[in-house]
């Protein structure tokens, strides 16, 4: 991995040691998403229809999420 804060020096990162548990953080709160998302289609689906929102974006093409 390049040195990132010579990339963008004007740029505060977290320290490296905090990484780990900042990836493992951000990892499980896409997981708990991507589990909302599956669970709940239906019922977002139903709101989306309630509020305009199917017709107006039903249209767009779709991507399966990864499993």
């Amino acid at each position: 991995m390049p040195d990132l804060t010579k990339i963008y020096p004007r740029v505060t990162f977290k320290p490296k040691s905090e990484w780990d548990a900042g990836n493992k953080a951000l990892n499980e709160g896409m997981t708990k998403l991507l589990t909302t998302l599956k669970n709940e289609k239906a019922s977002i689906k139903q709101q989306r229809i309630e509020h305009g929102m199917e017709a107006k974006f039903s249209k767009l093409p779709s991507k399966e999420l990864p499993k």
